[in-house]
């Protein structure tokens, strides 16, 4: 059984799928475990039977309870399309479950345990760590600014999108420009949404889809850019939406720009006291990571272009969880490249320049061999 990426396999008590690999998995956030997760349930790969090590599971110390009877060996059998049962010899009923969209709503963001343990305790790596501290000064920060904002909104407003292209400035934004027309009230959160994806060159048919879902992700921009909402609450209510079909057009490379621009500096989420900032994890930023890591703990695969080149893509199977851990890895490595107090400037560096003008991007294709 392979497991679609926009699938949640919703597993409470007697709720559980048909006989399946941890490769299937969709929440594995890397691959060197013994152990894996699938919604509420935490499970080990050599077997899966019910015993006390399967009852604990997420970062709430929330147990999914037992699932058939204790240290009894489950057989899991596929009924139909979306149809799951269980079958566990003559002593237990049949069960059967859904299969349903991830539509799921979290009383808190979803904190996935860190199945692969030693990913907390990762370095970087010193000669990578020394290569990037070579290429700092061949970088002008700032410099990428996508395509013409103006062009861009009158594109999509000439496609049925109503939005004002009249506030949009006739160039292209840097940066600093985009945080600042976030900054003015005057500029409602749609058209702040527009300049976001424009200056990342969101291709514009993706666009319109996007723009074309607002209505069903408007709270969750507009709480991101006026309340202290975390960074990981952010990507959760992002990933929900996408999962439920909600969120047309852009993955997780584009809803993290979202975050990184809408959310505020500085600032902390009152109830898990988590940064609300979060920064951009797109193909350049994730290799780079990864590449500094020595491991591939943010997931990518790999599409063909026409021009016979790969483009890496960010999966949507990354969690939160992911995202926190990608976050805080950009803190540490600010503080380690003299910008402690600006760690936007070091996933800057890490995205570098494309076109071959950047020395990082060329060593991170020299260098990142894996065959995503």
């Amino acid at each position: 059984m392979s497991l679609f990426d926009d699938i949640h396999l919703d597993i409470q008590a007697n709720k559980i799928p048909e006989k399946f690999k941890a490769k299937d998995l969709k929440y594995n956030l890397c691959e060197k475990t013994d152990s894996y997760l699938i919604g509420n349930g935490v499970y080990k790969a050599s077997t899966i039977t019910t015993n006390l090590s399967n009852l604990r599971v997420d970062a709430d110390g929330s147990d999914c309870g037992f699932h058939v009877k204790q240290g009894a060996k489950p057989l899991y059998v596929r009924f139909s399309k979306g149809l799951y049962g269980l079958k566990s010899g003559a002593e237990n009923k049949m069960v059967t479950a859904k299969l349903i969209k991830r539509k799921v709503t979290f009383n808190s963001p979803r904190k996935n345990i860190l199945q692969n343990l030693d990913i907390k305790n990762n370095i970087f790596d010193g000669k990578h760590l020394s290569a990037l501290n070579a290429t700092l000064p061949t970088l002008t920060l700032g410099g990428w600014a996508g395509g013409n904002i103006k062009k861009y909104g009158k594109y999509l407003k000439s496609e049925g999108i109503d939005l004002d292209v009249d506030c949009f400035p006739e160039k292209t934004m840097s940066r600093e420009d985009v945080f600042d027309f976030i900054a003015n009230d005057d500029n409602n959160t749609f058209n702040c949404c527009v300049v976001i994806l424009a200056w990342g060159g969101m291709n514009r048919k993706h666009a319109i889809m996007a723009m074309s879902d607002w209505e069903e992700w408007k709270s969750v921009a507009e709480n991101i850019r006026f309340t202290n909402i975390s960074r990981s609450k952010s990507y959760q209510l992002f990933d929900e939406l996408r999962a439920a079909n909600k969120l047309k057009g852009m993955g997780p490379a584009y809803f993290t720009k979202l975050i990184f621009f809408l959310s505020k500096k500085n600032v902390f989420d009152i109830e898990t006291k988590e940064r609300c900032r979060g920064y951009i994890m797109d193909q350049w930023t994730a290799r780079s990571m990864n590449l500094l890591l020595g491991t591939q703990c943010i997931k990518l695969n790999s599409v063909l272009e026409k021009n016979g080149k790969y483009r890496r893509l960010v999966k949507d199977t990354n969690t939160a969880s992911t995202y926190d851990f990608f976050c805080n890895k950009v803190e540490e490595l600010a503080n380690l490249i003299g910008y402690a107090e600006s760690p936007e400037i070091a996933e800057e560096f890490l995205f570098s320049i494309g076109r071959g003008k950047g020395e990082w991007r060329n060593y991170v294709v020299s260098n990142d061999k894996h065959d995503y």
